[in-house]
């Protein structure tokens, strides 16, 4: 691996087997984990629904200015209430 940063974070499966080393693992989760139609909010306090799956990343629409984001699968996010 010659660019080690950049090659860690393109793999999905490396990122889901590092996550359980996680110390804040138990409050977040992946946007994989939640299901279609259902709420979750970013860090920055955005809230989106999730929608469906293209090719490798999920379709989810910002509840607040209804634009439509594409989110990588294991992109950590919390459930909105």
């Amino acid at each position: 691996m010659h660019d080690l940063p950049a090659s860690s974070c393109a793999d999905d499966d490396l990122i889901r087997v590092l996550r359980k080393y996680d110390a804040n693992a138990s409050e977040m989760v992946f946007v994989e984990q939640i299901s279609e139609g259902h709420c979750f909010a970013t860090d920055d306090g955005r809230v989106f629904r999730k929608g469906k799956k293209l090719r490798k990343r999920y379709q989810c629409v910002d509840i607040k200015t209804k634009q439509v984001y594409l989110f990588s699968p294991v992109y950590e996010v919390k459930h909105a209430g």
